[in-house]
C-alpha cells in the first residue's frame, strides 16, 4: 500500500508521529479498488448473514447460482430454487413456479403480458385477453395447424390445416340449431344452420329403398303402422290421412309398401293408352284385357299329352292328342269327340324377377 514507515532509532519523535499519522490516513482511505490497497480475493469473502446492497442494483453479474432450499421459503419478493425447479414469491407472497422438469412452467398463474395471460386451468390451456378463465375475456390465437386429440394417453391426432393458398378471411360458426340442419357457408366464411336447406336435400315424406333391417334415425319403415300425429307432426303435415286415418284423432297411417311395387301417381298417355294411379291407392295384379285372332297358323299350348292348334280354314281350335289313336277334338264350331283335363301353371301373382328391400319414409 506504499505506507510511509518511520525507522526506529533514526526518525525523531515528531517525524515518527507524522509518518504514523500519514500511514493511518492511507489505511483509512483503503477501499480495495485499484491503487487503494490490495483487492480482496474470493477466498477471502465469507458472508454468514443476509447481504444488503442498500437498494442498489447488482450489475455486471455473469450468472446466478442458487443453493437448493431444503424447505420452500415464504419470504415475499424472493427468487429461489426448491427441489430442482425455480420459484418466485411475488410482493404479495404468491408462489409462482417458473420451471418444471427442465421446461418453462405455465401454471395457473400463467404467462402474462399486460392484461393478457396464457395459463392452464386443470387440463385446459386458457388464453385470455383480460381476466381469468372462464369468466374473463378470451384472446385470439395466431398459429399454424392445430392438432386435436382425445384427452387420453397415447391419443392419435386430427390435424386442422389451412389450404396451401389462403387469403385472409374469417370462418364464423353458427349457433346450435334447434333441429337437424344442413350447414351453409358463404363466400365470406359465414356458416349458418339451415333446417330448410337440410329438408331440401331430403324433405319429409321422401320414400327410399333401404337394405337394412332397422330403420335409421329420422326415418320409419313403410309398414302401414298407425303413428302419433303429434310425435310425427312434420310427416302428418305432408301426407295427412292419405294412407289411413289411424284411430281418427291421435294417429295416422304411414304407407305400407310390404310385398308390392311402387307406381307413380297421376296419369299420362303412351301410344294411345292412358296409364294412371291415384296417390295412396293400391291395385291388385292383373293382365291387360286382350283378344287372340286367328292368322291362319298354329299356336301350341302344351297341356300334358295334349296341345292346342288353330284350324287354318275352319276358324276353330283343335286340341291335338297323342297318336295313334287319334284323340283330337274340336272347340268353337267343332264337335268334341274326346275329352282331356288341362291344368293351369304359375303362381298366385303376376310379377317380374325381383328382389325385396325395405322402404323407409323420412319423418
Amino acid at each position: 500500500m506504499n505506507l510511509p514507515e518511520p525507522v526506529v532509532g533514526v526518525d525523531s519523535g515528531p517525524d515518527y508521529a507524522t509518518q504514523i499519522n500519514n500511514a493511518l490516513t492511507i489505511v483509512d482511505g483503503h477501499n480495495h479498488t485499484p491503487g487503494y490497497g490490495v483487492q480482496v480475493p474470493s477466498a477471502g469473502i465469507n458472508i454468514n448473514s443476509n447481504l444488503s446492497l442498500n437498494g442498489n442494483s447488482l450489475t455486471s453479474v455473469g450468472s446466478f447460482k442458487f443453493s437448493t432450499q431444503a424447505t420452500e421459503p415464504t419470504t415475499a419478493a424472493t427468487m429461489y430454487e426448491y427441489g430442482v425447479d425455480l420459484y418466485y414469491n411475488d410482493g404479495s407472497g404468491n408462489v409462482i413456479q417458473i420451471t418444471k422438469n427442465g421446461n418453462v412452467f405455465a401454471s395457473s398463474s400463467g404467462i402474462a403480458s399486460g392484461t393478457a395471460t396464457a395459463a392452464f386451468s386443470s387440463s385446459t390451456l386458457a388464453v385470455q385477453a383480460a381476466g381469468t378463465y372462464p369468466t374473463g375475456t378470451p384472446a385470439n390465437i395466431a398459429g399454424g395447424s392445430i392438432l386435436l386429440g382425445n384427452n387420453t394417453s397415447g391419443s392419435s391426432y386430427l390435424t386442422l390445416s389451412p389450404p396451401a393458398s389462403v387469403s385472409t378471411y374469417t370462418i364464423t360458426l353458427p349457433t346450435l340449431p334447434s333441429a337437424e340442419s344442413a350447414m351453409l357457408i358463404d363466400s365470406s366464411g359465414n356458416i349458418t344452420a339451415s333446417p330448410s336447406l337440410y329438408l331440401a336435400f331430403c324433405p319429409t315424406g321422401v320414400v327410399l329403398p333401404y337394405a337394412g333391417s332397422s330403420a335409421p334415425s329420422g326415418w320409419l319403415f313403410c309398414n302401414g303402422a298407425a303413428v302419433s300425429r303429434t310425435t310425427y307432426s312434420n310427416l302428418f303435415g305432408v301426407i295427412g290421412t292419405t294412407f289411413g286415418v289411424g284411430d281418427g284423432s291421435t294417429t295416422f297411417n304411414i304407407p305400407n309398401t310390404g310385398g308390392v311395387f311402387i307406381r307413380g301417381a297421376g296419369s299420362q298417355v303412351i301410344s294411345g293408352t292412358t296409364y294412371s294411379g291415384t296417390l295412396g291407392a293400391s291395385q291388385y295384379d292383373q293382365f291387360k284385357s286382350h283378344t287372340h285372332t286367328d292368322s291362319g297358323h298354329a299356336h301350341g299350348a302344351n297341356a300334358g299329352n295334349y296341345f292346342f292348334t288353330t284350324s287354318a280354314s275352319g276358324g276353330y281350335a283343335v286340341l291335338e292328342g297323342p297318336e295313334p289313336p287319334d284323340n283330337d277334338f274340336q272347340l268353337d264350331g267343332g264337335t268334341a269327340t274326346n275329352y282331356a283335363n288341362i291344368q293351369n301353371t304359375g303362381g298366385s301373382e303376376t310379377n317380374p324377377a325381383n328382389i325385396s328391400l325395405n322402404y323407409i319414409i323420412k319423418i
